[in-house]
């Protein structure tokens, strides 16, 4: 009895730990928040607190979030006085905001009323440059050279004196428009001159990017400057700059600073009918914090379904969670919301929040009957390849297979026969693919206990390992074989 109870206990705790949530440090990532007061597009900064933005651009700093860029090494920079500066961005649902205050000896630009795709590019002269991509919302990039947007906020001389020149004097380089968009076609842009260098400034529309900004979105940004000195060559640093967009630091767009959220729906479109599912995410920024619930509301707020979830996140941690949502569970077709509501500091709120439309219901497809003996509606050759992965997902729980005593009698009736054959002729012809026959001898030695098997099998390995043809995924299926 004591054995039987012993076990059940083990069994409770161990399915408790299979549908607790997932919580985990919280990864590096900068909040771009939203501005505390209308921001307007004149390049003076007014409304910006540079002097604590993380974005510190220097060819002389330590910070390893630093770099330069195809630089010229006879025409290093020659410290930051001679080029540096800071950046800051912030958002709201309609734009992407960039801020630059550059320090440069000798200012090099655009005309100041310089369309986005006019002018040289960011590197063509004295800027401010931007990489931004989203995973989540693949963003329309503004250049046919590169698949995101990489944004060029460049200085031009403003005022009745200004103390800068424009880059060139040649029409054919100052006024040249094509197909490059240095900024998108709708943004807003503005810059002034200082007595160190330069501000610039931007607004860039989500609409020019065909982003959706919400609360909790997940960015990857950095920052690279350009400095063009006359009759030297260009130098460029920048502030996390990699080039590959994954390769740069996590952004995440904030309504507050104390808690972030995210809510991800397995499918935009849902019949009334079909069982979906909801990702949901609790950054704890500033202390503890409570995942409560996730709902799905309608237009007017009110509530069509909700799961209560009660998951606890520490502070610095990220706690996430994944729901079924049952077919039915909302069952009028519509547009509607899947907010996420947590708790911190005793109050209320939805921090993160997903569109989802639900359509009519669809009828259920037909059911394909397999012959007598087959697993799956496939090739006996199709069943032995997949026998293993249907068995790892676990689908003994769906009467798939319930048992060894289901397939192995199929795979001695239709495979093996033909399964001697295909290796010999594997060997013969040095196949790429024969490490996969290599798994298919080892299944089979295990069940007929035939050394023929076994020979085969280290057949297929040695050509293999001669060819030197082997990825990471040959390896390691090699490795698993020995």
């Amino acid at each position: 009895m004591k054995r039987w109870t012993l076990l059940l206990t083990t069994l409770v705790l161990y399915t408790g730990a299979l549908q607790a949530a997932d919580i985990r440090k919280t990864p590096t990532q900068y909040l771009i928040l939203k501005p505390s007061r209308p921001i307007t597009i004149d390049g003076k900064l007014d409304e910006w607190d540079m002097a604590n933005t993380p974005y510190k651009i220097s060819a002389t700093s330590k910070d390893p979030l630093n770099d330069i860029h195809s630089n010229d090494p006879t025409n290093s920079v020659k410290g930051d006085d001679d080029f540096s500066g800071r950046a800051a961005l912030a958002w709201d649902e309609t734009y992407l905001y960039v801020a630059g205050e550059m320090v440069d000896d000798h200012l090099l630009g655009v005309k100041p009323d310089s369309f986005g795709n006019q002018g040289p590019p960011g590197w063509g002269c004295d800027s401010l440059m931007v990489a931004v991509a989203s995973y989540r919302q693949p963003m329309k990039t503004n250049s046919p050279f590169q698949p995101t947007p990489f944004i060029g906020v460049r200085y031009a001389p403003t005022g009745a004196s200004p103390r800068g020149k424009l880059i060139s004097e040649n029409p054919g380089v100052i006024d040249k428009r094509d197909l490059y968009w240095v900024l998108t076609e709708n943004s807003k842009w503005g810059a002034t001159e200082t007595p160190k260098g330069y501000n610039v400034e931007a607004a860039i529309p989500w609409k020019d990017l065909e982003f959706v900004a919400r609360p909790g979105e997940t960015l990857f940004i950095a920052f690279l400057a350009a400095d063009i000195d006359p009759d030297e060559a260009l130098n460029q640093v920048g502030w996390a700059f990699k080039g590959d967009p994954k390769d740069h630091p996590i952004h995440r767009l904030a309504d507050r600073a104390d808690v972030l959220g995210s809510v991800t729906v397995s499918s935009d479109e849902v019949p009334a009918n079909a069982t979906w599912a909801v990702r949901v995410g609790l950054d704890a920024v500033k202390g503890e914090a409570s995942l409560d619930q996730v709902r799905v509301v309608d237009p007017s707020g009110k509530v069509a379904t909700e799961k209560k979830l009660g998951v606890k996140v520490s502070q610095g941690m990220t706690g996430v969670e994944v729901i079924d949502i049952g077919a039915g569970a909302v069952s009028k077709p519509g547009a509607y919301a899947v907010e996420a509501v947590v708790s911190i500091g005793g109050k209320s709120a939805v921090i993160a929040r997903a569109p989802v439309k639900i359509v009519e219901a669809k009828p259920e497809p037909p059911t394909v009957k397999n012959l007598p003996g087959e697993i799956h509606h496939m090739g006996p050759d199709r069943v032995a390849h997949n026998a293993f992965m249907e068995h790892r997902e676990g689908f003994y729980k769906h009467n798939f297979v319930k048992s060894s005593e289901d397939y192995i009698p199929y795979i001695r009736k239709y495979v093996e026969p033909g399964l001697k054959g295909a290796v010999q002729q594997a060997i013969k012809t040095k196949s790429p693919w024969g490490y996969v026959d290599s798994f298919r001898c080892m299944a089979l030695y295990k069940l007929t206990k035939d050394e023929e098997y076994v020979q085969l099998a280290r057949d297929v390995m040695d050509y293999t390992l001669d060819a030197g043809d082997l990825g990471w995924f040959k390896l390691t299926a090699m490795a698993q074989y020995r």
